[in-house]
């Protein structure tokens, strides 16, 4: 059984070499770029939520048909929604606070 401690310091010394690849830094950005896309239509968490439901289908695509699911996929999957909801959150409270009147 691997412990805490190994998993932890393994994934910190593998996960910036992976998020360094081509296919990695796509689902980054397609995630970044879909959650503002689709808060035009929705709620922020469910901008958040059909974006990461978006990347996990194509990795399930990936797993009948492609190269195979992968985890690495799936955290820069994450990382780009997280991305995209702190840009929608910040361009909102930047607009938000510009309508206060002081």
């Amino acid at each position: 059984m691997i412990s805490y401690a190994r998993f932890s310091a393994t994934l910190f010394r593998v996960l910036p070499t992976k998020l360094r690849e081509e296919d990695k830094r796509k689902h980054f950005w397609i995630c970044f770029a879909l959650v503002p896309v689709i808060f035009c239509w929705t709620s922020l968490i469910n901008a958040v939520l059909l974006t990461l439901l978006v990347g996990y289908i194509k990795e399930l695509w990936d797993k009948c048909y492609g190269s195979g699911f992968c985890w690495y996929d799936m955290m820069a999957n994450i990382l780009g929604a997280g991305a995209g909801l702190t840009l929608v959150t910040s361009l909102y409270t930047a607009h938000m606070m510009s309508q206060t009147a002081w």
